[in-house]
């Protein structure tokens, strides 16, 4: 088992560290970019939750997400920020967004195909 605290282990976590405390993120040897985007939409429950509901609920808005989910409003913008930002979703709204409502829809090929190459990848 990899050990993720000893300062002598090369390649141990607690090397290089974000804000003093969190780990940063290293890349999986042998992951494409591709499947490292699919890989970090849906490592994190928030996220997934997120990509789940607009999934199931075209024209999604966020207070609807935050309602339905009972997320709270400010990690339910981080998520949709992360998922568009990837073209796991999309807004029907570009630019300046302050006082608009933003309806978010899911890119169901992009989820898939990007799903697909990462379980090829897990499973190869």
């Amino acid at each position: 088992m990899e050990n993720f605290s000893d300062p002598t282990v090369p390649g141990d976590l607690t090397e290089n560290r974000q804000n003093g405390g969190m780990p940063t993120r290293r890349a999986v040897p042998g992951m494409s970019e591709r499947v490292a985007d699919i890989h970090h939409a849906i490592g994190s429950a928030t996220r997934v939750t997120v990509l789940r509901y607009v999934l199931e609920n075209p024209q999604a808005t966020r207070s609807a997400l935050v309602e339905a989910t009972g997320m709270a409003p400010a990690p339910a913008r981080l998520a949709l920020a992360a998922l568009e930002e990837r073209g796991y979703i999309t807004a029907d709204v570009d630019g300046d967004r302050v006082g608009k409502t933003v309806r978010y829809s899911a890119n169901r090929a992009k989820v898939s195909e990007d799903a697909s190459a990462f379980l090829g990848w897990l499973l190869r």
